[in-house]
């Protein structure tokens, strides 16, 4: 009976009026949802009676206050009430901290349990383990692992997938592996737990090794299991086990669940399969936000394929057979995006980002404008898509106007922020813009930089003659430089005709990648350049 029905609310009046135990008993065994106002009268009333001195009457207020999502000092209250308490109490108090997260008020309720006396069950070390999971406590799960296997629940399987969740949830893949090597029997709930932490822990390999035993053990996959290994195949892009774990989901009537129909579009967009993740996008019955935010990432990484390698180029005429296949695309991510709007899916902020992340692959800058001033809410992602837009252009003011709207709303760069800063800086030969945003990184904004953010000022340094700045730069970088940076160097001093830099450049380069041609060609470049200016 809902708590609005005038019979509830007539039942409740009558208890807050009797004193008869039975009758509170009975009603509160009803197990019928209370409002936060109604829990704090029953229990005032329950207080007044002194019934709290009542074991049993006290662990359904405590299990009211668990269900009504209630603050845990309410059921505190109740428990520093009750004169006697059974494992049921106490095991109610450890899963109410435990579901909260107060990590270590769970724990401590424990060692209060274990000085009066009162033995650990099942549930007390299900509830703990937990604790520790979801707070990635793994001193305190280890803690209780040495317990559990000096006691009568060693074997118990229940614990052992609880064991093995907590390990992978903490990071300890070894000893979660070593616990679920061990385990003589295991359930789903076992061989799911051991993929979901690989894929967790972004172990894609490792996952799919396990399902494969899974599937040797004649151990039939749920829904959860393929939901985790789909997940495994697009963290290593496996399109082959994908397209294998697609059809057990279509043998198992799975084929228009959401959930899965997500990971296989996130697989096949990923693996560049655009017409196979709209077939599946359209055998899902119910799209939601995610769904549709995956497919049209699909079109967004397809975007990504279709211009590599043509960075600077991409917006070029004479890219003929390019440019065909990025329009074709391109109107198929602009149907998709009019197919989302025509169904009313709801904005947020990760649809807003998936489809600016598309439109920013296609330089569709009209397109990009268009969807972020409909955002009502945007994050760091949204603003650092419609700079890369601008940047693509080299519209450096616009650019740095966007970024000083950003800054004003609150919005704090990161490090692809700064990449775009500089690289828009490097396009238009803004020197003195490059340098401010660079000391500002560490300086304003505590962003260490990073190799891609050395390579844009040393090009653009290097680019406007100032060779040995270049240089001096590269030796300050607190890492090792990698091939890039060198090249970048190298390229710059075969722009201006330096033997004597070019040479340090190229000696690097060949230690670094001596089977690469690349160097030895920019190198003679250099000398060939350098004589004709001799000669003159």
């Amino acid at each position: 009976m809902a708590p609005t029905d005038p019979g509830f609310s007539l039942s409740l009046q009558t208890v807050l009026t009797t004193s008869h135990r039975q009758t509170i008993v009975d009603f509160l065994q009803r197990d019928t949802g209370f409002s936060h106002s109604q829990e704090a009268l029953i229990r005032s009333h329950a207080f007044n009676l002194h019934l709290c001195n009542d074991t049993l009457v006290g662990n359904l207020l405590i299990r009211i206050s668990s269900k009504n999502r209630s603050s845990a000092e309410e059921a505190l209250s109740v428990f520093h009430h009750m004169p006697n308490r059974n494992i049921i109490t106490w095991n109610s108090m450890i899963g109410i901290y435990s579901k909260r997260h107060l990590h270590q008020e769970a724990f401590q309720i424990y060692h209060q349990m274990l000085d009066a006396s009162m033995e650990p069950d099942q549930v007390s070390f299900l509830s703990l383990l937990c604790s520790c999971a979801s707070t990635s406590c793994l001193i305190h799960g280890k803690m209780i692992h040495a317990i559990v296997f000096a006691s009568q629940y060693r074997s118990d399987i229940n614990i052992n997938n609880a064991l093995i969740n907590m390990y992978g949830r903490c990071g300890d893949l070894y000893n979660a592996w070593v616990l679920f090597n061990e385990m003589s029997e295991k359930s789903v709930v076992s061989w799911n737990s051991m993929i979901s932490r690989y894929v967790d822990h972004g172990k894609g390999k490792e996952a799919l090794e396990v399902y494969h035993e899974m599937q040797r053990q004649n151990m039939a996959a749920q829904k959860d299991t393929l939901i985790s290994v789909i997940s495994a195949c697009t963290l290593i892009i496996s399109l082959e086990e994908g397209r294998r774990v697609h059809a057990s989901i279509i043998e198992n009537g799975y084929d228009s669940d959401v959930v899965l129909g997500t990971g296989l579009i996130n697989l096949y967009g990923k693996a560049g399969c655009l017409l196979d993740a709209r077939l599946v996008f359209e055998k899902v019955q119910e799209h939601d936000r995610a769904l549709w935010t995956a497919l049209i990432s699909a079109y967004a990484r397809q975007g990504k394929g279709s211009l590599q390698g043509y960075p600077e180029r991409a917006f070029t005429s004479n890219m003929l057979g390019v440019n065909d296949h990025i329009s074709a695309s391109l109107q198929e991510g602009k149907t998709i995006h009019a197919e989302c709007l025509e169904k009313g899916v709801d904005f947020d902020v990760a649809l807003g980002n998936a489809l600016l992340n598309m439109y920013a692959t296609y330089g569709a800058l009209e397109e990009i404008c268009i969807v972020f001033q409909k955002m009502e809410q945007r994050s760091i992602v949204s603003w650092n898509a419609v700079l890369v837009a601008y940047s693509h252009y080299g519209a450096v003011e616009v650019v740095y106007h966007l970024f000083s709207i950003m800054y004003q709303d609150g919005v704090q760069p990161d490090e692809v922020t700064f990449v775009c800063l500089l690289s828009t800086c490097s396009r238009g030969g803004f020197l003195e813009k490059a340098k401010y945003a660079f000391c500002c990184m560490t300086r304003d904004f505590n962003i260490i930089p990073e190799m891609e953010h050395y390579n844009c000022i040393i090009d653009l340094v290097g680019r406007a003659g100032h060779l040995d700045e270049a240089e001096n730069i590269i030796h300050k970088i607190p890492f090792e430089p990698d091939i890039q940076i060198w090249v970048t160097f190298l390229g710059v001093c075969s722009l201006y005709g330096d033997p004597l830099g070019g040479e340090r450049a190229w000696k690097r380069l060949v230690h670094l990648s001596p089977n690469s041609t690349a160097p030895h060609v920019l190198l003679s470049n250099i000398y060939v350049t350098h004589s004709k200016e001799t000669m003159t």
